[in-house]
């Protein structure tokens, strides 16, 4: 069951500047490169909006750093998705305090009725909890709220109750997703009822009629569905284009803990049809969850922010600072293989202007190569692409003068890639922490391109394109500073591109 605040932690790693240097210029696993609202607590993204040229998020926090404080709403800004202007202004009425947005859309047609003076309003119907739960760790949803804004998400107004002429049931969806239907002139909610998702269509954001039900036995059930999306995307190469449901579950993902399955199917405006049988999943590492998606109006791209973190050990990381961090931002695609369409994520195009000390390395072995002593040691986040035109089983890690490591790489056998944290740093404070996490190869195909970004506290891997990828979150005592690839198969590698990343905090 999803707890609040989010006590997500976003930490990243912090390359090779010493410990005194580090502690001097920036903190402890603080991210460099991912957004992260600062040192509190942090909740999932509840919103994202595309607008004007620029991105909007909205996101939770509670400024004490103290699970037991008062929960805040927080906005930020961006035009490339990289660089944000944290803690705008946000201003929700009184009374909406603890309202858990879902969903933030732009009524562009002022389909509600809501809008003034030509101005379109901003619509975000929320969770609102039961008064006594506001300061649980679970919260009980008693009702939906409305809020709207007429001057780009700044100053909220709560709109009065929902009619209720609604369906019986409307108020017990958890998150609700809106978007617009395009093919049927309508809004489309979709929201979590547990162990399923129903669908809901309105015309005007405040009056809404129940369409379906789907999931009750289909995909996977270890723990509670919460967070839903629901977008269509065109097929790669083809004029085709289907519809993709993300349900992101607490519980029950291939490697333990909280994750986000998907289905690829079609949606006709009232139903999902889905004629598959295991659920595909976003992403495989254990740190991934929650995410959200917007359509970015200037470049027509499906852009994707996860949260960097897992319902198993998100209340007892080993920090106190930097609790809360989003994924690289990614934009998604889909492609067929075979009968089976499988989503491609990869970093969005804009990570490019935090390059910085560019290399390219080409015709390597990779049998036992320091990759340091070519690029330098590690200082800092940096980005790293390797390609072969003959995959093989090999490792590369990252490491430091400490003897620890975070371990990535591929098992040619089990046809896995892989994120080993055993011996990372610090991991006993949760049992399951220190597991190796497996990913299975979705390419056919000899070739590899696998692309790594390292922060501080985290990784994450884009392997052949983006069809297979993986987040983790790692916490070394002192930065890791060194890289090392090994393989005992003859691995030779076409070209290895290494990039350090400058930060993107000030």
């Amino acid at each position: 069951m999803k707890q609040y605040p989010i006590i997500f932690l976003l930490l990243i790693l912090s390359f090779g500047c010493s410990q005194k240097k580090l502690s001097a210029t920036l903190e402890k696993y603080q991210p460099l490169v991912h957004f992260s609202p600062g040192k509190v607590w942090n909740s999932d993204v509840m919103g994202l909006v595309s607008e004007d040229g620029r991105f909007h998020l909205f996101y939770q926090v509670i400024p004490e750093n103290s699970k037991s404080g008062k929960l805040e709403w927080k906005r930020a800004s961006s035009e490339n998705l990289i660089d944000w202007n944290r803690n705008e202004s946000l201003n929700l009425p009184e009374g909406a305090e603890g309202i858990l947005f879902s969903s933030v859309v732009v009524d562009a047609q002022n389909t509600s009725g809501l809008g003034k003076d030509g101005k379109a309003p901003w619509v975000a119907l929320a969770s609102e909890p039961a008064k006594d739960e506001l300061q649980k760790n679970v919260v009980d949803f008693g009702s939906l709220a409305l809020v709207y804004s007429i001057d780009g998400g700044q100053n909220w107004t709560k709109s009065p109750s929902l009619p209720n002429s609604n369906p019986s049931g409307l108020e017990k969806c958890r998150f609700p997703r809106i978007s617009w239907n395009d093919e049927i002139k309508k809004w489309i909610l979709v929201g979590s009822k547990g162990d399923h998702v129903a669908f809901y269509s309105s015309p005007d954001l405040l009056s809404w009629t129940f369409e379906s039900d789907f999931g009750t036995t289909r995909g996977a059930h270890g723990g509670v569905w919460e967070s839903v999306d629901l977008f269509k995307l065109e097929v790669k190469g083809s004029d085709e284009t289907q519809w993709v449901l993300a349900v992101s579950i607490d519980n029950g993902t291939l490697n333990g803990g909280s994750g986000t399955q998907y289905f690829v199917g079609n949606f006709d405006g009232h139903q999902f049809e889905y004629t598959g049988e295991k659920p595909k999943w976003f992403d495989y590492g254990k740190d991934n969850y929650a995410g959200i998606t917007c359509q970015d109006i200037k470049y027509g791209r499906r852009i994707f922010l996860g949260w960097m973190n897992n319902w198993q050990y998100a209340n007892i990381v080993p920090t106190e600072k930097w609790r809360g961090a989003a994924t690289i931002a990614r934009e998604l695609s889909l492609v067929k293989t075979g009968e089976k369409y499988f989503l491609r994520s990869l970093p969005v195009k804009e990570l490019d202007v935090l390059n910085e000390e560019a290399s390219i390395f080409e015709n390597l072995d990779g049998t036992d190569l320091l990759l340091s002593e070519k690029t330098g040691k590690l200082n800092g986040a940096a980005r790293l692409v390797l390609r072969s035109d003959s995959l093989k089983s090999f490792t590369l890690s990252f490491s430091n003068t400490e003897g620890e490591e975070i371990v990535i790489g591929y098992d040619a056998a089990t046809r896995n890639y892989f994120i080993d944290r055993t011996r990372s740093g610090k991991v006993s404070f949760e049992k399951g922490f220190a597991k190796k996490q497996l990913a299975p190869r979705i390419s056919s195909g000899q070739a590899m391109d696998l692309t790594v970004i390292l922060d501080q506290a985290s990784i994450e891997l884009f392997a052949d394109g983006g069809l297979t990828t993986m987040t983790s979150l790692f916490f070394p005592n002192i930065p890791v500073t060194e890289m090392h690839i090994r393989s005992n198969e003859g691995f030779m590698l076409k070209s290895v591109e290494y990039s350090r990343l400058k930060k993107i905090w000030n």
